[in-house]
C-alpha cells in the first residue's frame, strides 16, 4: 500500500484525510437514508395503492372511512390528491400571473 505520512496524519492512496472523512460521512448519511426509507416503506408512497396512506398513523381514521364509503371502488388517494394538487397549482399560477400583471401595470 502506498501511504505517505504528513505530520501526524497518514493518507491512503494519495487521498487526504479530509476527503476520506467526507466519504465516510457521506456513506453514513446514505446508509441511514436507505435504511430509513426501507424501514418506513417509503417507496410505497410512489404507488397507487391506498394502503400506502396508512403508513402514517394519522391517516388510519381517514383510510377506514374511505373503505366504508361508497366511492372506495373507484376513487384512490392519488386520484383525489393529484387532481387537488393540479387545481391548487393552477390557482397559484393564476394568482402569480395576476400579481405580476398588477405590479408591472399590465393589469387588464
Amino acid at each position: 500500500m502506498n501511504s505517505k505520512v504528513i505530520g501526524r496524519w497518514t493518507t491512503c492512496c494519495g487521498l487526504s484525510v479530509s476527503v476520506l472523512v467526507l466519504c465516510a460521512l457521506g456513506g453514513v448519511v446514505l446508509g441511514t437514508a436507505t435504511y430509513t426509507t426501507q424501514y418506513a416503506d417509503g417507496f410505497s408512497y410512489l404507488s397507487n395503492d391506498p394502503k400506502a396512506c396508512v403508513n402514517c398513523h394519522v391517516m388510519r381514521e381517514p383510510y377506514d372511512g374511505w373503505q366504508k364509503a361508497s366511492h372506495h371502488a373507484t376513487a384512490t388517494c392519488n386520484g383525489c390528491r393529484s387532481s387537488a394538487a393540479r387545481r391548487v397549482a393552477a390557482e397559484h399560477t393564476e394568482n402569480n400571473n395576476h400579481r405580476a400583471a398588477s405590479y408591472t401595470g399590465n393589469d387588464p
